[in-house]
């Protein structure tokens, strides 16, 4: 779902899109200004969304990422858009085998340490922010997340495009989102493997 999608059903949302079929131009009466407000209250919404009920989850091989020597360990710095490193831990593929890769040391707010000698091909799973529209974004620019969460954040930006004038709409808007999000909160599952001996037996 693209920008003008968003922004189209935003103003379908408090009734400004269109009048007896037609549009509404953007110079009449504030249509400009609620228009030019869209992009912002659709990005604080993406943000909202991906750092509470839905993260989003990526993957990237250590080979990827900027990567310093620090005795016998290896300290690579995380992606740019890294929020949080999932705590599930790394993923390891050796030949044959898959493994939750655990033993590594958090180092500062955005680097983590591996054993030098540590094997096979290793990716760093974690959560990233958004990607913003900015404050003029072409109608063609896709928003991020879930298809779920895309169809969340036009309720949002309307709730606050009417906050000052309806009390109401602003409150109706605003749970529609809030109880969007809390459908999209995914349920704990586990995830099987072996146990690594802490002490190294």
């Amino acid at each position: 779902m693209n920008y003008k999608w968003a922004r189209d059903f935003t103003m379908q949302l408090i009734n400004r899109y269109s009048t007896a079929g037609a549009s509404i131009p953007a110079h009449y009466n504030d249509q400009a200004d609620c228009l030019a407000r869209i992009p912002k209250l659709l990005d604080d919404a993406q943000m909202l969304a991906a750092t509470t009920a839905a993260p989003i989850l990526c993957s990237e091989a250590l080979g990827a990422l900027r990567c310093d020597e620090n005795g016998g360990w290896l300290v690579y710095t995380l992606p740019e858009d890294c929020r949080q490193m999932c705590s599930a831990g790394l993923v390891r593929y050796d030949g044959d085998t898959f493994e939750r890769y655990h033993r590594y040391r958090i180092v500062g707010a955005n680097k983590f340490a591996v054993p030098k000698e540590l094997g096979g091909e290793i990716h760093v799973e974690y959560f990233r922010y958004p990607h913003l529209l900015g404050e003029t974004p072409d109608d063609t620019d896709e928003l991020d997340n879930t298809q779920e969460v895309q169809m969340a954040l036009p309720y949002y930006a309307a709730a606050y495009l009417v906050m000052q004038d309806d009390a109401f709409a602003f409150s109706a808007l605003s749970n529609e989102f809030e109880a969007r999000l809390t459908k999209l909160k995914k349920q704990p599952h586990a995830d099987i493997s072996i146990v690594q001996d802490a002490y190294g037996a």
